[in-house]
């Protein structure tokens, strides 16, 4: 077994012990399924190098278990619930349209709280809250509760990197048309206070929503434009040290969501695959940055973003060359790229299926159908939206050329604002359906199944 396997399946024990620890606290029956599991597996006979491998895989996973159930408080929280809490706020205040959003996080988990626009709440504050707990599925909300402010954040690197991208949006405000703007806004930066409720509304029906959910999208084109600037004017070496810096910057600026810090963390070892001069190895790349958000708090494994986020990628690596084989298409032989964007959606909504059903209960078959039509306008129009944000820094110079490029810019918006619209109104294309946690884990043990029985068949075959 090569290193590179070495790592991923270590890697991939601690991620399985941690994320068991979280859902399932009972150290004695795990002991017992791992005790009966490993005589089963001597039972068999199984050669002596692969159950070595697989007693490695089991003494990586008890001290992944142990270290996941640190982080679990005992004491859980039911509907209804009135709790008081100190909390620290860990993302921006979002304000929408009656109220305002954000997040707050302690050692029993994170909570999302919507209150009232008057709260002068800032990032990195340290509150007070108490109110009725909503709970839905490990999601933790208040609404409206009573708010002490305990302690005011320092004014960090944090606000400042907010207020920039502040004054980004409000930038795209002043070109843009309202909807325009907020869409621009969100697919670059994730700023969706603009949003409003019947545009939000429209985006989740038409099962776009994840446009605007920051991602490898916004990391390769970041780090392809910082990569072009910093190598003109310095040396290779210095060039990828100030590209990683800036993906870094980025990512805490636009409020380090899982999407985008998953993204970050591929989009640096890519970097630094490149720049050791060693060949990316995409598996490892998510198996590694799903490991470091965890080491760093197993608790975000309950995070819907993390989960979207990592299984969405997942069906588009795994499942889309499968299909891709299956169906002999040509994704580089078809009008604005229809065949590729068939491919990726559909992979990655196989794997996202059971997450959506067990999280909202609704999903929207046509989905598919309005990505094939978006997804191919996404890159353009973040492209377009960093450049905007790049010359908007060169102060009232460059307002003139801010608004040519708009102009190609609301071109490709209103076309996504026309898909989103016109795919909203099918609403017979909605199913409603909610599943268990059982059954989530079983729909992945049929995908995982899949994959590898038509992997081997296809091997067969060619």
């Amino acid at each position: 077994m090569s290193l590179y396997d070495k790592a991923f399946w270590i890697a991939l024990a601690f991620i399985i012990g941690s994320s068991v620890a979280i859902f399932y606290q009972n150290y004695i029956v795990v002991l017992l399924v791992f005790i009966t599991f490993e005589l089963f597996l001597i039972a068999l006979s199984f050669e002596e190098k692969r159950l070595l491998y697989i007693s490695l895989f089991l003494l990586i996973f008890g001290p992944a278990y142990f270290y996941g159930s640190l982080w679990v408080n005992n004491t859980s929280f039911i509907d209804n619930q009135i709790i008081e809490e100190n909390l620290e706020v860990t993302s921006f205040p979002e304000e929408r349209q009656s109220y305002v959003y954000f997040k707050g996080k302690n050692e029993k988990g994170l909570f999302h709280i919507y209150t009232e626009f008057e709260k002068n709440i800032d990032y990195r504050d340290k509150i007070l809250v108490s109110g009725t707990l909503s709970v839905q599925n490990d999601y933790l909300s208040l609404w409206k509760p009573k708010i002490n402010i305990i302690e005011k954040s320092n004014k960090s690197l944090n606000q400042y990197l907010f207020n920039i991208r502040n004054s980004f949006v409000s930038y795209y405000e002043s070109l843009f048309l309202e909807r325009e703007a907020a869409l621009i806004s969100g697919l670059t930066f994730g700023d969706r206070r603009g949003f409003s409720t019947d545009f939000k509304e429209k985006m989740s029906k038409s099962g776009t929503t994840h446009i605007v959910a920051l991602s490898g999208y916004n990391i390769t084109i970041l780090a392809s434009v910082l990569g072009l600037i910093f190598m003109y004017f310095f040396s290779r070496k210095l060039a990828f040290i100030l590209t990683v810096i800036g993906i870094i910057l980025f990512t805490i600026m636009v409020g380090a969501e899982a999407s985008i810090v998953r993204a970050s963390i591929m989009g640096i070892i890519a970097l630094l695959s490149i720049q050791v001069g060693r060949e990316y190895a995409l598996r490892n790349a998510i198996i590694l940055s799903a490991l470091v958000m965890i080491l760093i708090n197993p608790l975000v494994i309950k995070d819907i973003g993390f989960q979207f986020s990592f299984m969405a990628l997942i069906g588009i690596v795994y499942i889309m060359p499968i299909l891709s084989d299956l169906t002999s298409f040509d994704i580089k032989d078809s009008f604005m790229n229809w065949k590729g964007n068939l491919l990726t959606t559909f992979s990655a909504q196989i794997m996202v299926l059971p997450l959506i059903l067990f999280h909202f209960g609704i999903f929207s078959w046509l989905s598919i159908v309005a990505n094939i039509f978006i997804l191919e306008a996404v890159p353009i129009a973040m492209f377009f939206g960093f450049l905007i944000a790049g010359f908007s820094l060169l102060g009232q110079a460059s307002y003139l050329i801010s608004l040519i490029l708009s102009v190609p810019t609301k071109i490709i918006l209103d076309y996504q604002i026309f898909i989103i619209d016109l795919f909203s109104k099918f609403n017979f294309a909605t199913i409603e359906y909610n599943i268990s946690i059982g059954g989530v884990i079983i729909f992945y043990i049929l995908i995982i199944g899949f994959i590898l029985l038509i992997k081997r068949s296809l091997e067969v075959f060619l």
